[in-house]
Parts: structure tokens; C-alpha cells; sequence
């Protein structure tokens, strides 16, 4: 066994009499430092906690928002896509901007889910700025020259009427041959496989520290939380 899977065996007992509810309502919470400890936490806990961070990137609090996308882009979870493909509408920009990172960290997992929520002709502006900053950045990987006329369309005159023909074209392109799935990077510099639950190198650190600071040996020094 791993360090890592040991530290994470740790945590785990740590904080089970908690639980995940637990963790996630401490993402609203006003104070930044408690925020940011149960965000780490989550991420830690890996695929059990993406469902319950899924709920949470469709709550009414902006705050809580930004911590579920920044905990799901961290976890790198195909099965967060399709929610992290609604964040693009967010109201808030930080949460925008989370939510396409992770996407982009997922890569190809990514891209069944954007182009379905392309097909649909009333999509916001804001989802179309997201789409494009993320089919922009999988387009530098090789994927297939269906990104690009997507992204075309979206900086077209009428993209009401050409986004949704060229995401259908992508669509079944994809379907018909799916690109091969490559190492995300993620989290400054760390790469994992497509939906690997595991905490990346930064979170792995964050949690260390935590841990310590709960138990009276250390202090989290990690506290700016946009």
C-alpha cells in the first residue's frame, strides 16, 4: 500500500462519524478556512463524495458552487461532466472557469456531454464562451477536427442555428470513433488516468495538512479561497 492510499485510509477514519452531508454543508459555511478544510476533505474521499458535489453545483449559495467545481475538477470524474457542463451558465465567473478546467482535465470524457448540451438551439451566451474555452483547449491534444468546426460555429454570425448542426456532426463523429483517452493534467502538473478518484499532488498536500491541524500537530496554512 501506497503512502497516499495510507494517508487516505487515515483521513477516512478520521472524519467517518462526520460523513459526506456533513462535509458538503460545511461548504457554506462563512468562515473560508472551514470551507476550504471540508472541500479538501471531499476531494480525499474521493468517487463516494462526486455525487453529492454534483447536487451541490446546482445550490442557491454562489459559495457553495465555487467549492463543488473546484472539489469535482480536482476529483476528475467522468461522471461529473454533465453537471459541470450546466456550470458553464453560472452566474459567477469563478464558477465558470472551474467547471471548464475540469472539463478540460477530463478530456475526451468531456465531450459526449458538451456536445449534447450544444444541440440545444436556446443555449446562453455564457455556456457558448465556456464551450469554446474548452473545445479550444482539447483541440491542442489532437482530438479530431470536429472541435474546431464546432468552435467555428460558435464564433459564427448565426450560432443559434449553426452550433447545434455542427455539435450534432461532432456528436456522431465522436460516437462513431471515440478519441483514445490520454493522461489530464491536473492540478499543476500532476497527471492521473480518465477518472481516477484519487486527490491529485496539491490536494494530497492540502489534506496533510488539514489532518495535522486537526489533530494539534500543524497548522493549515492554506486559507485564500477566492
Amino acid at each position: 500500500m501506497s503512502w497516499v492510499e495510507r494517508h487516505l485510509n487515515r483521513l477516512k477514519q478520521l472524519y467517518s462519524s462526520r460523513g459526506i452531508p456533513s462535509l458538503v454543508a460545511d461548504l457554506a459555511d462563512d468562515n473560508p478556512v472551514v470551507r476550504e478544510k471540508a472541500r479538501v476533505m471531499l476531494v480525499a474521499l474521493g468517487k463516494p463524495a462526486v455525487a453529492p458535489l454534483v447536487e451541490a453545483l446546482s445550490d442557491v449559495n454562489p459559495q457553495v458552487r465555487w467549492e463543488a467545481a473546484k472539489a469535482l475538477g480536482c476529483l476528475n470524474d467522468p461522471a461529473a461532466a454533465p453537471a459541470l457542463v450546466l456550470a458553464l451558465g453560472d452566474k459567477r465567473f469563478g464558477t465558470r472557469w472551474l467547471a471548464a478546467e475540469g472539463l478540460v482535465a477530463l478530456g475526451p470524457a468531456a465531450l459526449e456531454s458538451l456536445f449534447e448540451a450544444l444541440l440545444e438551439p436556446d443555449n446562453t451566451v455564457l455556456l457558448g464562451e465556456g464551450a469554446h474555452h474548452v473545445l479550444h483547449e482539447l483541440s491542442k491534444k489532437g482530438l479530431g477536427p470536429w472541435l474546431t468546426q464546432v468552435m467555428t460555429a460558435l464564433n459564427g454570425e448565426e450560432p443559434q442555428m449553426a452550433v447545434p448542426l455542427a455539435a450534432f456532426t461532432a456528436l456522431k463523429a465522436l460516437r462513431a470513433s471515440p478519441p483514445v483517452k490520454r493522461p489530464a493534467t491536473i492540478g499543476g502538473g500532476t497527471q492521473s488516468r480518465q477518472g481516477d478518484p484519487r486527490p491529485q499532488s496539491s490536494e494530497v498536500l492540502k489534506t496533510s495538512e488539514v489532518v495535522s491541524d486537526r489533530t494539534g500537530s500543524g497548522r493549515n496554512r492554506h486559507k485564500g479561497i477566492p
